[in-house]
């Protein structure tokens, strides 16, 4: 009788590896010891809870950093709760702050309409990029505007963000608001001393108001819109 010793060994070693085999379909596609947003192999925000408002994805393995996922906002979030993910994810937050704040680049952009927004995303002032619809939808930007409501009126009592952003623009390079003189005037409570037509009248053509004054016209840069949005902003600096 032959013995069967010869092809034992290769059949423990092929039973082993469908074993194996079995046991990572098992983990990866399977998983019937855990629901895919609770998983026993943790890492990052799967062991976190998820916020409300917010769904998670199913989590993707992602080489060594093991199993991730990311949160979204579940189909019945409020507006305001999706419109701060896509603040984030349409890259406003890099610029202007989570908190719409602005900053050094960017305007406070807290409180500014829905109607507001869209012109600025797709016609914006300054160093502004333009965001295309196929960058960031009208829809999408609704619902920007709607956190940004929730985040109450833009710093600057309360004057129209779209006029802080124009002065922030093409002004500051030669005047501040209560930072002291520059190359012109410190511009500080302004409203209180020149009426709104003034005001326009020398931002369209300076040397028209004040002959010899050394700040260049706007005439021919700013639109009808850009300047009533700056003169509403001045004038509200009282």
């Amino acid at each position: 009788m032959k013995s069967n010793t010869p092809y034992l060994i290769p059949s423990v070693a092929v039973g082993a590896v469908l074993f194996l085999a079995l046991l990572l379909m098992l983990e990866v596609v399977w998983r019937p010891w855990s629901g895919p947003n609770n998983s026993w192999k943790t890492y990052l925000n799967l062991e976190n809870a998820v916020p409300q408002g917010y769904t998670r994805t199913l989590p993707a393995y992602t080489g060594k950093h093991g199993p991730q996922a990311v949160w979204v906002p579940s189909a019945a979030a409020a507006p305001e709760e999706e419109g701060r993910f896509l603040f984030t994810a349409r890259m406003c937050a890099m610029c202007h702050g989570i908190d719409a704040r602005g900053g050094v680049f960017a305007a406070d952009i807290r409180g500014q309409s829905a109607s507001t927004v869209i012109r600025a995303a797709r016609n914006p002032l300054g160093k502004m990029p333009a965001f295309t619809a196929a960058d960031v939808s009208d829809e999408e930007l609704q619902k920007i505007a709607a956190y940004l409501a929730s985040l109450g009126p833009t710093q600057a009592e309360g004057a129209p963000g779209e006029g802080l952003q124009v002065f922030r623009s093409y002004c500051t390079t030669c005047h501040t608001i209560g930072g002291g003189r520059k190359v012109g005037p410190d511009l500080a409570g302004v409203g209180a001393r020149r009426s709104p037509e003034w005001l326009a009248s020398f931002i369209r053509q300076p040397q028209s108001v004040t002959p010899g004054s050394p700040m260049p016209a706007f005439e021919s840069v700013l639109t009808a819109t850009q300047l009533e949005a700056i003169v509403t902003y001045l004038s509200s600096l009282k």
